[in-house]
């Protein structure tokens, strides 16, 4: 008999309550056990070059997952998305993304753990069994479908997709598409770069959604004759890990921090603060990533507490491009500070359907600097699909607040400008060296010193 629960949740029982598939609590269990070893260009036009990476899926379930992709059920198999990332001047951010694979006919092979029990069909991948796509498949336009069609908690997707269905174009179409100067060597000297690839199931428990994202390293190499960059992997496939934490593991300063949106899915913010030191003194650069694993919610605005007072510059945002006919606007985030917030945000919902927010997959970067050191705040996401609740929260660092300025008149040194200032001012009002009433600098104790306490009198910082 073999093992496997339907995503619909109904599954098969006899009339004494036995699981007819066999199914057990943990169910299925789907990540990228490998990436690569291949990596191909697919064509360039108009500088935007297109690649496409092998992908290996495992199970290490306990019950065998479902990959069907005709039939009754053909909405019933995972769809595989790739990425491509770069590490640049303490900055991650994601530099480009491609349409969905959709799997299809799952051929069990025993090369991930024990016990393995493969499934004698394509529908089904077995337990602790892998199931290869290379690098053609998964740049073969006809078998590609939207990112906006998939909700990426539930797996659920319209089969046949609507959009594009089953169509070819040119080079780059669908395929994972990268702009070439963000890999041109001359431009990006000392720059990291990662490969991504994320399976979306239809058929997991919740405890197991978190775990479909692995990483590996790339490198870029010459370039093709018709001008591409040439990339290939470099390492071993980190897996069961998004991307985003090869930015922690290359620099010690940088914070993660996972965000779960309740019955949707997960965020996660990475950020770090950078001391700028210079002639007038210390600035502090803040860099934050905003990771979309699979919340379908998705993210429509970015919310910092900054003081009013704290002085800011060079506020930046950082997204990545959709292509190929996906209906999402591509308008950059604009930015406000008000009552001491600092808010990055896209179009709502309610105006703009696809207005550009942090969807599925995807990593925007916010940033700023600011003439203030870090201490402990909270970012709001803000989610940007109705529902409950409508935002979301992370721990990160965010500039202090600026000491408060001075009492003028404060001539004692506690604090405060009141009587005892006042009677220190009389007491020495007409010295001219050595004044201790002198509130100015001037070096004497006069009617100036003297209007400056009345005018600052009952000060309290």
């Amino acid at each position: 008999m073999r093992r496997g629960i339907v995503s619909s949740g109904l599954l098969l029982v006899l009339s004494a309550g036995t699981v007819i598939a066999g199914g057990t609590p943990n169910g299925p269990d789907v990540i990228v056990s490998t990436i690569g070893t291949s990596l191909d260009e697919n064509g360039i036009i108009g500088g935007i070059g297109a690649y496409s990476m092998t992908t290996v899926s495992c199970n290490l379930g306990e019950a065998d997952a479902i990959w069907i992709d005709s039939g009754a059920l053909d909405t019933e198999h995972p769809v595989i998305g790739q990425n491509m990332y770069r590490l640049k001047d303490g900055r991650f951010e994601q530099i480009g993304q491609a349409w969905l694979k959709h799997g299809f006919c799952a051929a069990d092979v025993c090369s991930c753990g024990s016990p393995c029990e493969v499934n004698g069909s394509c529908d089904w991948l077995g337990t602790h069994a892998t199931d290869t796509y290379g690098a053609g498949l998964n740049a073969s336009q006809p078998g590609m479908g939207p990112k906006s069609e998939v909700n990426p908690w539930t797996g659920d997707f319209p089969y046949p997709y609507i959009l594009n269905w089953s169509q070819s174009g040119n080079a780059i179409f669908k395929r994972l598409q990268i702009v070439q100067t963000d890999l041109d060597p001359s431009l990006n000297a000392g720059a990291l770069y990662f490969g991504e690839s994320q399976y979306i199931c239809t058929d997991e428990v919740e405890m197991n959604r978190y775990n479909n994202v692995s990483h590996r390293s790339v490198v870029v190499g010459g370039q093709t004759g018709s001008g591409q960059w040439m990339l290939s992997f470099s390492g071993a496939t980190v897996v069961q890990k998004p991307a985003i934490t090869a930015w922690a593991a290359a620099d010690p300063t940088v914070t993660l921090v996972d965000v779960d949106v309740p019955n949707d899915g997960r965020f996660i913010v990475g950020y770090k603060v950078t001391e700028i030191t210079g002639a007038e003194g210390s600035q502090w650069d803040y860099e934050y990533a905003v990771y979309n694993m699979n919340s379908d919610r998705s993210a429509g605005a970015i919310s910092l507490p900054v003081d009013d007072a704290v002085g800011v510059t060079n506020i930046g945002f950082h997204d990545v491009p959709y292509h190929s006919g996906e209906p999402y606007s591509g308008t950059d985030w604009g930015s406000t500070r008000n009552a001491g917030t600092l808010r990055w945000s896209t179009e709502a919902y309610v105006i703009n359907t696809n207005a550009n927010a942090v969807r599925w997959g995807t990593i925007y970067n916010y940033r700023f600097r600011a003439d203030q050191p870090p201490t402990p705040g909270q970012m709001t996401i803000t989610l940007f699909k109705p529902g409950t609740p409508t935002a979301v929260f992370a721990n990160v660092m965010v500039p202090s607040a600026p000491p408060p300025p001075a009492c003028a008149g404060d001539v004692d040194g506690d604090g405060d400008t009141d009587s005892f200032d006042l009677n220190i001012i009389l007491t020495d009002f007409g010295c001219a060296s050595s004044c201790a009433g002198d509130v100015d600098g001037d070096g004497d104790t006069d009617s100036v010193d003297l209007n400056i306490l009345l005018t600052d009198f009952g000060c309290i910082p």
